[in-house]
């Protein structure tokens, strides 16, 4: 499929939930899209800006695409241009791992969403016993690539947190604080967090022990390729479940003392 707005699948992505406002945080995501090797397609889809939604079809025929002109497409996602909508889903394009997505992720109403950056799973899509010499090469540097994707992302005090996946399933605050799975393949918790009395990452750490150091805090992870060198950690999607709980609390809670 040529289409600016879909990567091939399945889809890989990294995402972050933020304190800050999601369309800053979406702009944000499209600067880091730049700065690693993506230019603007010019595809954008936007919605109007006082419209609530949990998934992007809900919007229906509130949403609309435009394929703008450079400079219009700048303007657009980086918020300088705010009469055309709110942008939701911005095209790019990267000269190795081809159409790559900013999109705003499924939240539940009234909630955060989570902010993506989107890219066909090439190589990483295919059972490892199955690759290739040349698909493994691929598999690693798209996986190196990926995550400098959610090192820039997570470089942001407002981050409260992030994973990595394939078809990822990251869950809004309120969402994840009442026990809604993770579908990820690593998890990102900043250092500091705290739901009351607990200490949000000693929780983590308790729970799936060590993690490799990313920006600001750790990347727990439960699949090699995604790892960035860290420790493989056994049974993670049920290990991380009560950690991912206290942490949905603690960023809930955080989300609403913002100012």
């Amino acid at each position: 499929m040529n289409d600016l707005l879909y990567p091939e699948p399945p889809h890989l992505t990294a995402s972050v939930v933020a304190a800050g406002a999601q369309e800053d945080q979406f702009s944000r995501a499209c600067t880091v899209a730049v700065s690693l090797g993506c230019t603007g397609t010019g595809a954008v889809v936007v919605a109007p800006w006082e419209q609530s939604f949990e998934f992007r079809f809900h919007l229906e025929d509130l949403a609309a695409r435009q394929d703008l002109s450079p400079g219009s497409f700048d303007a657009v996602v980086s918020g300088a241009d705010t009469t055309r909508g709110r942008p939701i889903l911005a095209g790019f394009r990267h000269p190795t791992w081809g159409v790559v997505l900013v999109e705003y992720l499924p939240s539940g109403p009234a909630d955060q969403h989570p902010i993506g950056v989107t890219v066909a799973a090439d190589a990483l899509g295919i059972p490892e016993s199955l690759w290739s010499s040349r698909e493994k090469t691929r598999a690693r540097k798209l996986a190196a690539w990926i995550i400098s994707v959610l090192t820039q992302l997570v470089d942001d005090d407002g981050v409260l947190y992030g994973a990595l996946g394939i078809e990822l399933r990251l869950p809004s605050p309120t969402a994840l604080a009442g026990g809604d799975a993770v579908w990820a393949s690593s998890v990102y918790v900043p250092d500091g967090l705290a739901d009351g009395q607990v200490d949000v990452p000693a929780a983590f750490q308790e729970a799936l022990g060590d993690a490799v150091s990313l920006g600001r805090g750790r990347l727990y992870c439960g699949w090699a390729p995604l790892s960035g060198g860290g420790e493989v950690v056994p049974d993670f999607d049920t290990r991380l479940r009560r950690p991912a709980i206290l942490l949905g609390s603690s960023a809930a809670a955080a989300l609403l003392s913002r100012p």
